[in-house]
């Protein structure tokens, strides 16, 4: 019977022994579950955090397609009439770097069209001149609804920096300068013109219809290439930037370029030169080569729209 009741409490402590082993060993894998499970969702956790950060970050590389227009002239003061500013347009290419959320500096380049007009209702210039013989007398001519036109395309390369706020929203301001270099540049002008000679050493006015001696009237109608510098000039523009979900920005916004540089080369006091050699042939000068200063002005609408790379 003590032998019986020895097994009998060897068999219950050896079984308690291995169920006591048994809740260890479930604790144990428990404890492993809960670790790998926890370190599962801090690595979820962190993933999903870094996948949002990775598709909220926008890069700092910024291009865009610019179109805009409005006032887009010369300006310059004639020897005769009034100038009238003119309409016009630029289109062209950009690229901004962002070196801060709200800070960029940017470039680019473009096409502008400049036109500005010259309008003589009357006007009446008496200067000396030598006829063929070396005799001076005095030049008259009289000009009757003048017109005159200037046309000037300008490829434009800008540098600026610009500040904008944060949102879907954002108000935009940009400043700096832009280099614009003529590509074409003309002259268009006609008019009514009359002219006539006084010989002072002779007493004798000349106002018979002698276009063979450069005195009568003429009808001018005419189209001449003209040559400028480049033109530097300071630019501004502000608006505001929509945001759209894929990443696109539309600016929209107003712009004005101020011409800080003369960009003449040929200066002309009067609109025509008597030719002692040719007189017949005047040699016809442009209502802008009469101005102290011409430079370029332009103020209108711009759009930009722009992505990211």
């Amino acid at each position: 019977m003590p032998k019986i009741c020895k097994t009998l409490d060897v068999a219950c402590r050896f079984s308690e022994a291995c169920e006591t082993m048994k809740i260890k060993q479930q604790k144990h894998i428990q404890m492993k579950l809960g670790t790998f499970l926890s370190v599962s969702i801090l690595v979820w956790i962190v993933g999903m955090s870094a996948a949002a950060q990775s598709r909220n970050k926008k890069s700092p590389h910024e291009f865009s397609f610019i179109a805009g227009g409005g006032l887009s002239s010369m300006q310059y003061t004639p020897a005769a009439g009034k100038q009238k500013p003119g309409f016009g347009g630029m289109f062209g290419v950009g690229y901004r770097y962002f070196f801060l959320p709200r800070w960029s500096a940017g470039t680019g380049a473009g096409i502008a069209l400049h036109i500005a007009r010259t309008e003589v209702s009357n006007c009446n210039f008496t200067e000396n001149a030598a006829a063929g013989d070396g005799s001076v007398f005095e030049f008259t001519y009289s000009y009757g609804n003048y017109k005159g036109r200037s046309e000037v395309i300008f490829f434009e390369v800008p540098v600026t920096v610009q500040y904008q706020s944060e949102g879907k929203i954002a108000y935009y301001g940009n400043i700096g300068v832009k280099a614009g270099i003529p590509l074409n540049a003309q002259y268009e002008a006609s008019g009514n013109l009359e002219t006539t000679g006084y010989f002072p050493d002779l007493q004798v006015a000349v106002k018979s219809n002698l276009p063979d001696f450069g005195f009568g009237t003429y009808r001018t109608d005419r189209r001449i290439d003209t040559n400028l510098k480049t033109a530097f000039m300071a630019t501004l523009e502000t608006g505001a930037a929509w945001s759209f979900n894929d990443g696109w920005m539309l600016y929209t916004g107003v712009y004005a370029d101020y011409g800080l540089n003369d960009i003449s080369v040929a200066k002309s006091a009067s609109l025509i030169t008597y030719q002692p050699d040719r007189p017949s042939e005047f040699a016809y000068g442009n209502s802008t080569d009469t101005s102290d200063k011409l430079y370029p002005l332009a103020a209108g609408i711009i759009l930009r729209l722009s992505f990211r790379l």
